[in-house]
């Protein structure tokens, strides 16, 4: 089994999906089409407009909580549906090998490094929203999931290149400075006083 080194791994986690949305992230086009075409539509008003039409409704008690819950329970429901599919997908995607989970052994202490989460660990409990996982005493925290053409282009690259940040703000002019103060010296321009500190 190749060894990766904790710079592959903490870099392949930090680029892959959290697994409280790689399941709209990595939805397939038309179940994720339909999922965000429902979220354009509102429960809540859906709810206020079956309310105008209640009270001037003739009819029972239970009828008018009825029509009332209609429409909002039907975009719940929908909504439920699309999701459960999505997240179906993906645990498809992880048990087929085309996508690989990534996260910290619980509890997570900040030296820890990401580890490979084993495609048989998703028999047990999946928390998409708080994005944990565990099965049989193992437990994953802040759980990502990558592709498998991602993870074999960071894994078998061999080492991460981590470029050094750019220092905020302006480049320091300190040594422009330095060397036209040099020039004006030595063409007679400026005579510095003795003991100024200025480098030679």
């Amino acid at each position: 089994m190749t060894s990766h080194s904790i710079d592959q791994l903490k870099y392949l986690w930090r680029i892959s999906v959290p697994l409280s949305c790689v399941w709209v992230e990595y939805g397939e086009p038309k179940l994720k089409a339909r999922w965000e075409e429902l979220q354009k539509v509102s429960a809540i008003t859906a709810f206020d407009d079956a309310a105008q039409q209640v009270r001037d409704a003739e009819c029972s008690p239970v009828e008018k909580m009825q029509m009332l819950w209609k429409k909002p329970q039907e975009i719940l429901t929908a909504r439920a549906e699309v999701e459960r599919k999505l997240k179906q997908n993906i645990l498809s995607y992880i048990s087929q090998g085309h996508a690989h989970a990534y996260g910290f052994e619980a509890p997570r202490k900040v030296a820890n490094a990401p580890v490979y989460i084993p495609k048989s660990t998703w028999a047990g409990k999946v928390d998409w929203y708080e994005r944990t996982l565990s099965h049989q005493g193992l437990e994953f925290v802040e759980v990502r999931i990558t592709t498998n053409r991602i993870r074999n282009e960071i894994l078998d690259r061999g080492n991460v290149t981590v470029k050094a940040p750019t220092p905020a703000g302006r480049p320091t002019i300190g040594p422009s400075i330095q060397a036209a103060f040099k020039a004006l010296e030595k063409s007679g321009e400026v005579i510095p006083p003795k003991n100024s500190g200025v480098p030679k």
